[in-house]
C-alpha cells in the first residue's frame, strides 16, 4: 500500500529532490505590482519513494502554474479526480482549492510558478489561459528553460531582476499560447526543423547555398527539404535566399554611403548589371532610383 504524506502548507521536502526553486516576496498578499514572481522551481520525485501531498484547501493568494515535465500526477480538478500526464498544465487561481500528488511509481518531474499581479487576469486572457484549469501543450514548449532564468534571478537578485522577471514571465505566457495552438505548435516544430538552414541563411546571405548542402544540414532529403522550406517560408530556397539578400541590399543603400557596385560585392554579387537588373526584378526599382526615392 502507498504510503503519503499531507502538507497543509503545501512545502515540497520529504522524498523530493529540489532541482532548483526560489521565493521573493510573500505570497499571502496579492501584489500592487502589474507582474509579480512570489516562488518557482522544479520538484523530481524520487522513483518508489513515499507519496507527498499537497493540500490547501482554500487555495493560496496567488496564481500557480504546474508543468508536469516528466511522469503523471494525481489531481483533484472541481470536484472530480483526474490523472494527468507528461504535457499537462495546470492553472490554479487564488482561492482555488488545490489537491495534488505525484504517482512515485515512476519518475515524476514538475515545474511550477507562483505569481501576482494587476496585470496577471489580463495577460492569462490574452494568452488562453483563464478558461480552464487544465491544458494539454501540443508541441515543444519552453517552460523548464524559463522558470531556470526566473529561478536564478530570485535566487541571486541580479541588477533590475524583479524587471527581468517581469520579462521572463512574459515570454512563458507567450511560449505556452504557441503550444497550446496545434497549428502553432505544428509551424513552431517545422522552423525547427530547418533551424540550421535558416540561421546559416540569414548569418551569410553574402553566399548561395547548394540545396544538398542545405538539406543535409536539415537530415532530409532534397525533395522532402524543399517542400517543407517552401511550406514554412512560403518560397523555394533559392528565392528566399535572394529575397534575403535584397533586403539587405535595401539597408545597406540607405544605411551606408556605398556605391551600387561595393553594395553588390558585399552581398556576393561579382556582376554588378546582374545584381541590378535582379534588384529591380523583386523591388520594381533600380538600386539607384530606390536610392534616390528614399532620400
Amino acid at each position: 500500500m502507498a504510503t503519503y504524506k499531507i502538507f497543509h502548507d503545501g512545502i515540497h521536502t520529504i522524498n523530493i529532490t529540489n532541482i532548483q526553486s526560489a521565493t521573493s516576496y510573500d505570497s499571502n498578499q496579492p501584489s500592487a505590482l502589474p507582474v509579480c514572481i512570489n516562488s518557482c522551481g522544479c520538484n523530481y520525485y524520487k522513483l518508489n519513494s513515499e507519496r507527498t501531498t499537497i493540500y490547501r484547501p482554500d487555495g493560496r493568494a496567488d496564481y500557480q502554474l504546474i508543468y508536469i515535465h516528466e511522469g503523471k500526477g494525481d489531481f483533484l480538478i472541481n470536484g472530480s479526480n483526474r490523472t494527468l500526464e507528461k504535457g499537462s498544465l495546470i492553472l490554479f487561481k487564488p482561492g482555488d482549492p488545490q489537491h495534488y500528488s505525484y504517482d512515485t511509481t515512476v519518475r515524476a518531474q514538475a515545474y511550477w510558478i507562483h505569481f501576482s499581479g494587476t496585470e496577471v487576469e489580463t495577460l492569462l486572457r490574452q494568452n488562453n489561459l483563464w478558461d480552464n484549469t487544465v491544458y494539454t501543450l501540443n508541441g515543444k514548449t519552453a517552460f523548464p528553460e524559463i522558470i531556470t532564468k526566473i529561478t536564478r534571478e530570485l535566487q541571486f537578485h541580479t541588477y533590475q531582476y524583479p524587471l527581468m522577471c517581469h520579462a521572463y514571465f512574459l515570454e512563458l505566457l507567450c511560449s505556452l499560447t504557441r503550444a497550446l495552438d496545434s497549428q502553432q505548435a505544428f509551424m513552431a516544430a517545422e522552423q525547427e526543423s530547418l533551424v540550421p538552414a535558416l540561421d546559416l541563411i540569414h548569418n551569410n546571405f553574402q553566399n548561395d547555398y547548394d540545396i544538398n548542402y542545405l538539406a543535409g544540414l536539415c537530415d532530409m532529403s532534397n525533395s522532402h527539404f524543399i517542400r517543407k522550406f517552401k511550406s514554412f517560408t512560403g518560397y523555394p530556397p533559392h528565392r528566399y535566399m535572394t529575397m534575403v539578400r535584397i533586403a539587405h541590399a535595401k539597408e545597406m543603400l540607405l544605411s551606408y554611403d556605398s556605391s551600387v557596385s561595393e553594395v553588390a560585392n558585399k552581398l556576393g554579387y561579382d556582376n554588378p548589371l546582374y545584381f541590378g537588373r535582379l534588384f529591380k526584378k523583386y523591388t520594381g526599382k533600380s538600386p539607384s532610383e530606390f536610392k534616390k526615392r528614399m532620400y
